[in-house]
């Protein structure tokens, strides 16, 4: 036979468990209240404003503009396409975050493309009437070439021809937007809409 003082010893990690997982709904709004401030607080500092939102939606046409209306390699074809990826369409940045743009020049082989890109913003840098700031032009010759810059304080990021960006992109737009969906459908099985919508009847 086992002592209660067996018992009692054995039940102790359950205790432990049992008050380091507490029952969500056992939690008081009084005591969630301190948290959830705090938690609203970090979300304030560093989600994206109005004006940051601004920013890098001007910057990225800025740089589309430039690429779309200058890039030839040489030869006269529809301009190229420049798409942002990453966190800026997301939304996820954080203050400090640079912009990831993908340029695609079908008959440009990498290197080229970004020499000639490389090449505007540099011209562009030079300017002193440019319609934004731009410094610290890079060219990095990697596996993955990439041409980098400032563009109004902001670290941009350019890449050739790399669809894998962007087809991350819309992988987790879907993904979001099938998580939002699922949300939606849980609320509207378990919330009593008939408190909020004027005329219950309606859900019938």
């Amino acid at each position: 036979m086992v002592g209660i003082d067996e018992c009692s010893v054995a039940l102790v990690p359950e205790v432990e468990h049992a008050l380091a997982n507490p029952d969500p709904s056992s939690i008081s709004p009084d005591a969630w209240a301190p948290f959830e401030a705090a938690a609203l607080g970090v979300m304030c500092r560093i989600q994206p404003t109005v004006a940051s939102e601004g920013r890098r939606a001007a910057v990225v046409d800025y740089i589309q503009r430039l690429v779309k209306c200058s890039v030839g390699c040489s030869v006269p074809v529809t301009p190229f396409p420049v798409f942002p990826f990453g966190s800026v369409p997301l939304k996820t940045y954080l203050p400090d975050g640079d912009i990831d743009l993908a340029a695609f020049g079908y008959t440009c082989s990498d290197e080229s493309l970004a020499n000639e890109v490389r090449a505007i913003l540099e011209s562009e840098e030079r300017r002193k009437d440019a319609e934004f700031e731009i410094k610290d032009v890079q060219y990095i010759n990697a596996e993955v070439k990439l041409v980098k810059c400032f563009v109004q304080d902001i670290v941009v990021d350019i890449s050739f021809n790399q669809i894998g960006g962007l087809y991350t992109l819309c992988f987790l737009e879907q993904v979001i937007f099938q998580s939002c969906h699922k949300l939606l459908g849980c609320f509207l099985e378990t919330a009593d809409l008939s408190s909020i919508i004027p005329f219950p009847f309606l859900l019938r």
